[in-house]
Order: C-alpha cells, then sequence, then structure tokens
C-alpha cells in the first residue's frame, strides 16, 4: 500500500518556476524533468498545482502548507436545525 509524502511549498514553488521558464507552460513536463532529479511526482498533483499557482506561489516558501485548508466550519443555521 503505498504511503502519502508530504511535499513542501518551496519545491511546489520550484516546480511551478521550471514549468514557466523551462517547461513551457506545459505540468506534465515537469514530471519527467524532476523525476530524473529523484522526486516522486503525481500527474495529477502537478496539474493541481499549477491551477492553483497564484496561491502557490505567493504563500511563505517556508510554511508547511496553505492556508484554507481542512474541515470547513460548521454552519451556525445548520447547528441550530437540529
Amino acid at each position: 500500500m503505498p504511503t502519502r509524502i508530504p511535499i513542501s511549498i518551496w519545491r511546489k514553488q520550484e516546480v511551478l518556476r521550471w514549468i514557466e521558464e523551462d517547461g513551457d507552460g506545459v505540468p506534465t513536463r515537469a514530471i519527467k524533468h524532476f523525476s530524473a532529479k529523484g522526486w516522486k511526482l503525481d500527474g495529477g498533483s502537478v496539474r493541481r498545482w499549477w491551477r492553483d499557482r497564484e496561491q502557490l506561489l505567493a504563500v511563505d516558501p517556508a510554511s508547511r502548507r496553505r492556508a484554507g485548508g481542512g474541515r470547513r466550519p460548521l454552519s451556525g443555521a445548520m447547528e441550530e436545525a437540529l
């Protein structure tokens, strides 16, 4: 069973910058390039990072994750209805 390995923000930013500069804006080219460096990347993950690139590039590279993730707050109206 494969285990999930978290990828740091600075590595994601490095992949995104490579796609912009050397990959001609094609996210799937990064998979082959970074696999040759020994990185394990999933194509779906790279495409998702590319889709959310404005948010990922705006985050501090030293942070562990970007804001807004996780469980959404419960609705007050829903709690009253229950």
